[in-house]
């Protein structure tokens, strides 16, 4: 696992023309993750990925080394959509990334999200609905990536069988749900608060999980 922050410091980005709300909240996102936001792009700059955000454009595309996503996509989008987009742009120039989603069922319900090796996000979901609309975006922006959820085995069946309903409303997507036996994850959680230099629980718990082998399941019938 490496840090968003360390992954992106090994890369140069620029942006191209923009509008301010846009520079604004691209500000805002890089900042919180302990980064200087990117500059403009100059004509005798070398990167290895230039932002468009054109406001008559829908959708993300990938262009060579341009990174294409619509001025109303952009303002629209979860921090963790936009950050999956951004590494997977960056790592698809060697492979292509596989997203995984690690989840901690419970009450307090924890999560992770990795683009290959690289934490995106997670944290804390506020309710399984909000985690199913976050993963429903990735599912719609993210094209056409290969994801693999991961959720506790102390889940419920009305969780399973939403996680499911999203797979099926995504049937051009691959995506592969297993459950991970929390009994085996725990023990990973030790060396994860060291590394991670964390103790929030429910995100670490989560991260046990996605780094667990686990077990494909299927819906019945």
């Amino acid at each position: 696992m490496i840090s968003l922050d360390k992954f992106l410091e090994k890369h140069s980005i620029c942006i191209y023309r923009f509008e301010g709300r846009v520079y604004h909240k691209l500000a805002t996102l890089f900042k919180a993750k302990g980064r200087i936001p990117p500059p403009l792009c100059t004509p005798k700059g070398v990167y290895d990925l230039k932002l468009l955000f054109p406001s008559n454009f829908s959708g993300v595309k990938v262009i060579e080394n341009e990174l294409i996503i619509g001025e109303k996509d952009f303002m629209e989008m979860k921090e963790e959509v936009f950050f999956s987009i951004l590494v997977s742009a960056l790592i698809e120039f060697k492979r292509k990334p596989v997203i995984t989603i690690g989840i901690d069922p419970g009450k307090n319900i924890g999560y992770v999200v990795l683009v290959a090796d690289v934490i995106v996000g997670g944290g804390r979901a506020q309710g399984a609905n909000i985690l199913i609309e976050l993963l429903e975006s990735m599912l719609k922006y993210l094209s056409p990536q290969s994801f693999i959820i991961k959720i506790g085995s102390k889940t419920t069946l009305g969780f399973l069988f939403q996680l499911f309903s999203l797979r099926k409303n995504h049937p051009s997507k691959k995506v592969v749900i297993k459950i991970v036996d929390e009994g085996e994850s725990v023990f990973k959680l030790g060396f994860l608060k060291d590394f991670l230099k964390t103790r929030e629980k429910d995100f670490l718990a989560a991260c046990a999980i996605a780094l667990s082998d686990g077990e494909e399941i299927e819906a019945a019938g």
